[in-house]
């Protein structure tokens, strides 16, 4: 019986060293995770709504989305941590905001902020591979990964001679997205309307090509900022706000436009400030189905990439942005009568795009950190505890190198002169040599 209990001790110590060993392994393996995404942190944010989840997958966004709205793009998604909504009080419009380049950091670190409202924001969990916003973007209004949606990156490139773009008529996504699904719902009668800093964004965030053309009578509209053009359809190249006016917008909130940059800023701006008119024009819904705005922001990645994160350029165009939709969504909730939502996403803090000179690259990450994940779904301990177990274990092998010293000690010791009767007697010592 006290062998077996001794038996049990043993295994059960094992277990503890395991299971310290495993977490010692799991911290080092979230800490190759961390600096695998630490270039791609992404974040989304309800206005008036806190999610009980800390952290979303990409691939949820979209069940997220449309749930705030009351509908579905999947079924089989478990919505317990999403906000509860009020089937008798739907939103008549929902606002989904993409920022390209921009962390909750950046956000936070804003002197003043209206629209930009994140305290509630949630952390977007990402895949490895590829680091590409369009790609991920695709996969966040899908709800489906590159390997399913089929957008690797801004380009499927195999050499610099042969590429297909993406979203080109021989490269769109072949799965449908939020657009799509609005659209589909409401056959065409809610208003569905896109405005994006370029054109591969606005054809991300917009309805499908072949849905478009089959209805060319359904109420979708998409616009995107053409350096030739300005404020330019997808679907119908028509102009909505030329150079121009554009240049004319800005001039009036004080900009003076001289960069590549700052005209896709001030086209941004221009197209935020004019949005309650679009939709104005288009016909009226009564679906049911809420209305759905969405709006591409990639300025601040441009910003970003030729002035730095933290240059005053990004500074001050955040806050133009974020005046820009303070106002615009308070002229929306005037026109659908306080019923409307709006969900705020950063793509993270990354500028890197999937391509010929990149991809070598980006395989290679995402294959070292696949190789140095080990999974562990057993219990979790604090800190405290995991303190508490090293103490008690080193004063255990503090023990046991005592009793081994101890043991070793009269293993060899001599009988006589080593003896406790030998060294504290004062009496006559015996004979040298004699045992």
């Amino acid at each position: 019986m006290l062998g077996q209990i001794h038996t049990e001790e043993r295994s059960s110590q094992n277990s503890q060293r395991m299971t310290y060993t495993k977490h010692c392994t799991l911290f080092l393996v979230t800490l190759l995770l961390s600096v695998a995404y630490a270039s791609q942190d992404g974040f989304l944010a309800v206005k008036g709504a806190k999610l009980a989840q800390e952290t979303l997958p990409e691939t949820h966004v979209a069940d997220l989305v449309s749930h705030m709205s009351g509908t579905f793009m999947r079924t089989d998604i478990d919505r317990n941590n999403f906000p509860q909504v009020d089937l008798f009080s739907l939103p008549k419009a929902n606002v989904f905001v993409v920022l390209d380049a921009v962390s909750e950091d950046l956000i936070q670190n804003m002197e003043h902020r209206e629209f930009f409202e994140i305290e509630n924001a949630v952390q977007i969990s990402k895949d490895i591979y590829p680091e590409d916003s369009l790609s991920s973007i695709t996969s966040m209004v899908t709800g489906e990964n590159y390997e399913s949606h089929g957008i690797v990156g801004h380009s499927w490139q195999a050499t610099d001679y042969l590429a297909v773009k993406a979203f080109a008529h021989n490269g769109q996504r072949k799965v449908p997205n939020l657009v799509d699904l609005f659209s589909y719902t409401s056959q065409g009668t809610s208003r569905t309307l896109v405005v994006a800093g370029n054109q591969k964004m606005a054809q991300a965030l917009s309805a499908h090509a072949e849905l478009t053309a089959a209805h060319p009578d359904w109420n979708n509209q998409a616009f995107y900022y053409s350096p030739t053009k300005g404020l330019t359809g997808l679907y119908d190249d028509q102009v909505f706000g030329d150079i121009y006016a554009i240049r004319a917008a800005s001039q009036k909130r004080m900009m003076k436009v001289e960069t590549r940059e700052g005209f896709i800023l001030a086209a941004e701006l221009y197209a935020i400030e004019n949005l309650p008119k679009m939709l104005s024009q288009m016909p009226a819904s009564e679906s049911g189905v809420p209305d759905f705005i969405t709006i591409g922001i990639t300025s601040i990645k441009t910003f970003t990439v030729k002035y730095g994160r933290d240059s005053e350029q990004v500074r001050v165009a955040m806050g133009l942005l974020d005046t820009a939709l303070a106002t615009m969504y308070a002229q929306l909730n005037e026109m659908y009568d306080s019923r409307v939502t709006a969900e705020i996403v950063g793509l993270g803090s990354s500028t890197a795009e999937h391509n010929t000179k990149t991809q070598v690259a980006q395989l290679s990450k995402a294959r070292r950190v696949e190789d140095d994940y080990y999974y562990y779904d057993g219990p979790q301990y604090s800190q405290e505890t995991v303190s508490a177990f090293q103490t008690s274990l080193w004063v255990a092998w503090g023990f046991v190198a005592a009793v081994i010293v101890a043991v070793v000690y009269l293993v060899v010791m001599d009988k006589l002169y080593d003896s406790i009767i030998y060294k504290t007697t004062d009496g006559p010592r015996p004979i040298q040599n004699v045992k």
